[in-house]
């Protein structure tokens, strides 16, 4: 192999490294975006086996792809001095993908006895595979302080009284 063909497959090389150098140190300085996620009630309905649900729509407004965890967390309002009782519903380890302006419908059983209750969901930005192999990659390095991270957060519904909406509605899909 000749030296002007070596010369120039190293320079090439070079030039690649430095294209995706560049580009991660770009996908990780760039502004991550405001999480705007929601959790409204929108009112309570029966279940197959009877029992109470109360329906909550989950509205992603942000310009991104976020996920919600699999799990719910619900948490009975504190009264008279006593913690506020914390129940689970479902997997946290399976997130569940919300497009950007797009919204759901989460079905969670309400407390019959509880007079005032809500609900947290942990929602985050949604990552593409190429940023998360990338982001792995530089954590690998230790390029930890250039990296923006995303960060997760909790998302709690306003506070339910048991009286708070009418009579149930409709069936549970």
């Amino acid at each position: 192999m000749s030296r002007t063909r070596l010369f120039a497959m190293w320079v090439g090389c070079a030039l690649l490294v430095v294209l995706v150098v560049g580009f991660a140190l770009l996908m990780g300085n760039s502004p991550p975006g405001q999480l705007k996620v929601s959790l409204t009630c929108t009112g309570f309905t029966n279940g197959f086996a009877g029992a109470t649900l109360a329906e909550f729509r989950v509205t992603n407004a942000s310009p991104f792809a976020v996920w919600r965890g699999g799990g719910v967390m619900m948490i009975t309002k504190p009264t008279d001095g006593q913690a506020g009782k914390k129940t689970q519903f479902g997997s946290w380890s399976n997130p569940i993908h919300l497009p950007s302006n797009a919204s759901e419908t989460l079905l969670v059983p309400a407390p019959t006895n509880q007079s005032a209750w809500r609900i947290m969901l942990v929602c985050g930005r949604q990552e593409s595979n190429i940023r998360r192999a990338v982001r792995e990659t530089a954590d690998d390095l230790g390029l930890r302080r250039m990296w923006r991270r995303y960060e997760d957060a909790s998302i709690w519904s306003q506070w339910i009284e048991s009286n708070s909406f009418p009579a149930q509605h409709g069936d549970a899909p």
